[in-house]
């Protein structure tokens, strides 16, 4: 999910920096840190707004600055001072972009009336329906933005913001979001004296559209999705290759993946082809010999001594290099003991043990394979890979040899093969699960099948 941080401050009286800076630090500790990119444009000016908006194409976009209600919200124009824009030029620039954008956060006083313009085309909207103290609109971000990377939804994020507030404002801010003028704020004094004040937590108001979009993110383009799974690939095999260095030495040191076991692969191949050739020679499959080889004793006699050494060579057993699964048909598969409780929740996500069984590979080697579904509760896609699994034998761990590499959709599930080559005679072992920062362990019994 990638956030963008629109700031615009032409007075340079509020810490945008400071929600930055916090904004960034919150989502970087977070739980699903990995799942998040944050872009952010400083001083931005109106011209900027579309143009940011196609080239990063955010699923949330955070608005921090001045706002005043009816006026709008300040950005800088071309000259570098305040310009004005209205709810209603808000709300039809975000309509273009609401196939992509799923939350509009806009952190400024009085943005009730832009949120309520905004929300008929975006999912979530969050704006402020008075004055809110910069420290506050600091603190509701950095709570937001907190129980989003913890897999919390925008509705329960939005609590978690009004919460953060409560507790960290300490008092000493002053400085107000609003973009009026001092003596704007002494005409306003005798209404705001007639109002009734709230406490800055109840300040933040979350908008939702009447109709949600299912999944905004349906609507990305192939090219970009495409692109996204690569990365994700490339991520996975770096992983994979720095952790199969240390515990799978012997698929390196296999006398079939050595060049000395190729060339004997291949002298094995073509003896054998020559004697084929000599066998069908001698049944007259190439019609009958010539008379000079029937009635010429000596040859034959050296034809029939050449035979047995062409058509027999002597040739060192091999074991057949290794193949994925599944195996041939013919090989006896066996099962495999699995523990009463099969669903296992980490996180956002519940794998659940479907079967298992083991089936012979070479005369050293079995392959196990385990079958699991993966249900994801989150509102965003999750990752279902190989290097979530691993099993460990003796204590060593051991990385799967399948090439599980999919994608989850939010609020489905989907269902995998995971492989594992263990040595013949395993008879037990555990397979762990490690997902966002959980992790758990599950004994297998392989049982004994000879």
């Amino acid at each position: 999910m990638k956030i963008l941080i629109l700031a615009s401050n032409p007075r340079n009286d509020l810490k945008l920096d400071h929600e930055i800076r916090d904004l960034k630090n919150v989502i970087e500790t977070s739980r699903n840190r990995q799942q998040f990119e944050v872009e952010d444009a400083l001083a931005v000016r109106v011209g900027d707004l579309q143009d940011l908006l196609f080239n990063h194409r955010p699923q949330i976009v955070h608005f921090c600055g001045h706002g005043s209600g009816q006026q709008g919200l300040v950005f800088e124009g071309n000259d570098g001072a305040e310009q004005w824009v209205r709810a209603e030029a808000l709300s039809d620039l975000f309509r273009l972009f609401s196939a992509n954008v799923e939350c509009v956060l806009l952190n400024a006083c009085y943005s009730e009336e832009q949120a309520n313009a905004i929300v008929n085309h975006i999912n979530y909207v969050i704006g402020m329906n008075q004055e809110i103290r910069d420290d506050a609109a600091i603190a509701f971000s950095k709570g937001f933005y907190r129980a989003l990377g913890y897999e919390r939804s925008i509705e329960q994020a939005f609590e978690f913001g009004c919460n953060a507030i409560q507790l960290e404002i300490s008092g000493s801010s002053k400085i107000k979001r609003s973009a009026a003028t001092d003596e704007m704020r002494k005409i306003e004094v005798v209404d705001a004296i007639q109002r009734t004040p709230i406490p800055e937590h109840l300040k933040p108001i979350l908008k939702m559209k009447p109709t949600l979009t299912p999944s905004v993110k349906a609507n990305i383009t192939s090219s970009e999705q495409s692109l996204t799974q690569e990365t994700r690939t490339a991520i996975q095999l770096d992983i994979d290759k720095s952790l199969e260095a240390d515990v799978d030495e012997e698929k390196s040191k296999s006398w079939w993946y050595t060049l000395p076991g190729v060339i004997t692969s291949l002298a094995t191949a073509i003896t054998a082809l020559a004697g084929l050739v000599v066998a069908i020679k001698h049944t007259d499959w190439f019609g009958p010999q010539t008379p000079q080889a029937i009635t010429t004793p000596s040859t034959s006699t050296s034809t029939s001594t050449t035979l047995p050494s062409a058509a027999a060579p002597v040739v060192p057993a091999q074991d057949p290099p290794l193949v994925t699964f599944p195996t041939s048909p013919t090989r006896p598969t066996y099962s495999v003991g699995l523990p009463a409780m099969r669903d296992y929740r980490l996180g956002a996500a519940t794998f659940t043990l479907l079967k298992a069984e083991v089936s012979p590979q070479t005369t050293e080697k079995d392959v196990l394979l385990i079958r699991l579904r993966m249900m994801n509760h989150d509102t965003f896609d999750a990752n279902f890979w190989d290097r979530s699994f691993r099993l460990i034998v003796d204590g060593v761990p051991m990385a799967p040899k399948s090439d599980l590499n999919e994608l989850v959709a939010a609020q489905s599930a989907k269902e995998g093969d995971v492989i594992f080559v263990v040595p013949r005679g395993t008879t037990g072992g555990k397979l762990k699960i490690t997902y966002a920062d959980g992790s758990t362990e599950i004994p297998l019994a392989l049982g004994s099948r000879r």
